[in-house]
Formats: structure tokens, C-alpha cells, sequence
């Protein structure tokens, strides 16, 4: 696949900006400048693309209206915002591991919570179970015992979904744990959640009239243009 892009693509659009990882994009289109047959095609980061918050996301019904109520009844910069995606799921042992962990720290949170992993040998054992099919329907209940009613003062779990740009928009959450996927860290850059800010002004410059992004997507529409007008004439 690597060799067929060298031979096909004529560049790659990526969702991030030159300010975040400007030695990876310097580093490629220095290659990409190269002539030679193994030289890379450019790279046009035009990030970051972030979905905004949209009226759904704020009327998404009863979870969405009990997440950002409890959110806006917290201190500023007090909750650490905890999810690990639809693509993220942790082991039983995982889930465990980071209910004692949030327990301990004493810390507010807002955790989504989805059902673990079932793969290895515990899931042999689950399916044996008469409550399995309750417990794969119902994430809440993996957690352990009491979990919930021990840390109710300072933290509100919710099962499988949550307004989630709302709530990294929200005053009160300062930080977000997760499984690193790209959305979920764009999302957090542009909300100021993570490096006490400094990417999100970063990200904002980079989509301003004169920034980065914003001038490498004019150039690569200016080179299609081109292209385009250029086979009308022939």
C-alpha cells in the first residue's frame, strides 16, 4: 500500500496543523521535494477539522441535559472528562483498575462508560452466566460494587454516550482520558483541555485568515484549479 501511494497519490489531505507536528510535516515534504523515484508526495495538513457542537448535541435528550447540568454545577477547571470511544473498549480488568483509580484520586469526573471487552478466557466464563445478556445490554453493571454510590458527590457515570464537544467546551472540565483516538484529541486541542491551552491557540491560529492550514488548503485549491482548468484547454 505504501509503494501504490509513492506511485498514485498526488498528496495526502491531514486532519492536524503545522504548529502541533511541524517536524513529521517538515520531514515529509522535504522527501516529497526530492526528485527521484522514491520520493514521498506532499503532505497538505489542513487540521484541525473539528465537528462542532450542533443543536442535537445540546438537546440530545435526558443524558445529554443530565451531563451538561452537572457539568455547569462544577467549579471551573475541576472535572477530568474520562472516555475511551467506540473503538476503545478495555478489559474487565481494565474497567476495574480505572473505577479504583478515579475512586482513589478524589478528583471530579464525568466517565462514559461502555461495556469492556469480552475477549480471552473471562468471556468463556461470562457466557455462562444467566445475567450475560443483561450485563453486555447494561455497561453499569461491570462496574464494581458500590462504585457509583461511593463517589456520587464528586462524580457522574454515564452509559455509552454523552454530548461530548459540548462538554470539553464546558468551563468546568480541565482534562480528558482516553484511548488517543484522533477525534477525541482534536476535539480536546480545540476545547483547551490538553497542555493548559497552548494548542488551542494554536489550533485557532492555524484557521485563522493567515494561518497554516488555511493557506495550505487555498494552495492545494489552487492547484486543482489549475489542473482542472488546464484539461479544459487542451
Amino acid at each position: 500500500m505504501g509503494r501504490w501511494y509513492r506511485a498514485a497519490a498526488a498528496g495526502f489531505l491531514v486532519n492536524s496543523f503545522y504548529e502541533m507536528e511541524n517536524t513529521n510535516a517538515d520531514e515529509i515534504n522535504n522527501l516529497a521535494a526530492e526528485q527521484d523515484d522514491d520520493a514521498l508526495p506532499p503532505a497538505y495538513t489542513v487540521g484541525p477539522l473539528v465537528r462542532r457542537s450542533s443543536g442535537s448535541d445540546e438537546n440530545g435528550g435526558a443524558a445529554a441535559a443530565t451531563c451538561l447540568e452537572w457539568l455547569d454545577h462544577q467549579p471551573a477547571g475541576s472535572v477530568v472528562y474520562v472516555s475511551f470511544g467506540s473503538g476503545g473498549s478495555l478489559s474487565v480488568e481494565q474497567m476495574a483498575e480505572l473505577a479504583a483509580g478515579l475512586e482513589i484520586s478524589g478528583h471530579r469526573f464525568l466517565w462514559v462508560v461502555r461495556a469492556p471487552s469480552l475477549k480471552g478466557p473471562y468471556s468463556m466464563a461470562m457466557k455462562s452466566h444467566d445475567d450475560g445478556q443483561d450485563k453486555q445490554q447494561d455497561p453499569l453493571v461491570w462496574l464494581p460494587n458500590g462504585f457509583i454510590e461511593r463517589t456520587s458527590s464528586r462524580g457522574l457515570v454515564v452509559a455509552v454516550w454523552a454530548p461530548q464537544v459540548c462538554m470539553l467546551s464546558r468551563p468546568a472540565t480541565a482534562a480528558s482520558v482516553s484511548h488517543c483516538g484522533w477525534n477525541l484529541a482534536q476535539e480536546s486541542m480545540a476545547a483547551g483541555v490538553l497542555i493548559a491551552g497552548e494548542l488551542q491557540v494554536a489550533a485557532a491560529q492555524a484557521w485563522a485568515p493567515d494561518g497554516s492550514s488555511r493557506r495550505k488548503l487555498e494552495d492545494l485549491v489552487g492547484e486543482w484549479k489549475a489542473t482542472v482548468l488546464g484539461k479544459v484547454k487542451h
